[in-house]
């Protein structure tokens, strides 16, 4: 009897969140030799389901994301290097930093920008 009482109680678990919310990360020049990823960056994720992605303070890139309980897939709609692909990317969040890890993006340089290091919020 006590193993439906578990299979139940885990079925019930709450399951992970991404917080809405802006996240930072830097890329140094320890990082990369490009000049074009060096910087401070912000995602930001809307409750809408829209984000954007922003160097310094300029826009980068903005679209919509959707969300599954461990990958994000991010569609751009406008953006500074415009790419039609979407990007999947695996998330956990320790309620301290974002971490995403590239499943395929196509586009150039999102996924080094992605991953490069965890995001804060």
């Amino acid at each position: 009897m006590s193993v439906p009482v578990v299979a139940a109680t885990a079925a019930c678990a709450p399951q992970p969140s991404l917080t809405s919310g802006t996240y930072a990360s830097s890329i140094t020049r320890e990082d990369t030799s490009s000049y074009i990823f060096i910087g401070d960056w912000e995602l930001t994720l809307a409750e809408d389901n829209g984000y954007s992605l922003s160097k310094d303070d300029d826009f980068w890139e903005e679209g919509n994301y959707s969300l599954t309980p461990d990958q994000i897939a991010i569609t751009m709609s406008e953006g500074a290097y415009p790419c039609e692909a979407t990007g999947t990317y695996t998330w956990a969040s320790d309620g301290k930093g974002l971490t995403l890890t590239t499943v395929g993006d196509t586009c150039e340089g999102r996924p080094k920008i992605f991953t490069m290091h965890p995001w804060s919020p």
